[in-house]
């Protein structure tokens, strides 16, 4: 019956996020760019629930132990229990359900008011089963170039006091995702209507050439 509640609640936030959450979905490389956090991890104790500021629109906090973390703000020794809480708003559609035990690799940002970690449809966050050999190696090389540039940029506390410290980072980092989907769109329909535009010129062309004839 628990996990018949689980899956009704998880297709249910998956569908209404496919419709409401507007942004292009991320691959690997955009995605540990965009994110504050990526690290593999394995969920023990999924979704479970607590109250929000809107009593039929509850919260979910997800347990997990860490295995491997690629990019982080923070000093390795923040998390001393090598565990990570993991977030889901229901408010919001875009936030990503983590409501299934099991390892997962987690591109994400820290929530400003509650200091847990959530991530985003718009990412590439999926189960490990789901993360290729490929992908992997592509971490690896994506973590070891983004230390070099970490040692070139501004210092590690100041950039960890700016993320905690900026309430609006959640709406700003939706913002930034779905800018990017909105980008995508406008690259999609100008390819598109010059396309169009080429056909009608190609259209006039042989009717003026038949004509002729």
């Amino acid at each position: 019956m628990r996990m018949q509640k689980w899956a009704v609640l998880l297709a249910i936030l998956t569908s209404t996020a496919v419709f409401a959450c507007k942004c292009s979905h991320q691959d690997i490389k955009s995605s540990f760019e965009a994110a504050d956090f990526v690290f593999i991890a394995e969920i023990y104790s999924a979704g479970n629930e607590f109250p929000s500021v809107q009593p039929n629109n509850p919260n979910f906090l997800s347990k997990a132990k860490l295995y491997k973390t690629f990019k982080s703000p923070l000093d390795p020794n923040y998390f001393t229990t090598q565990e990570v809480t993991l977030f889901t708003s229901s408010l919001d559609t875009c936030d990503y359900p983590f409501f299934n035990n099991g390892k997962y690799l987690v591109f994400g940002f820290l929530d400003p008011d509650s200091y847990f970690i959530y991530s985003s449809h718009c990412l590439s966050t999926k189960p490990l089963s789901e993360v290729s050999d490929t992908d992997l190696a592509l971490l690896k090389r994506l973590t070891a170039e983004s230390r070099i540039v970490k040692e070139d940029s501004k210092d590690l506390q100041e950039y960890l006091i700016e993320i905690l410290d900026d309430q609006s980072n959640r709406k700003m980092n939706t913002l930034i995702l779905e800018n990017k989907g909105f980008s995508a769109e406008n690259k999609y329909l100008k390819y598109s209507l010059a396309l169009t535009l080429l056909m009608l010129v190609s259209a006039f062309i042989y009717l003026y050439l038949r004509k002729r004839k």
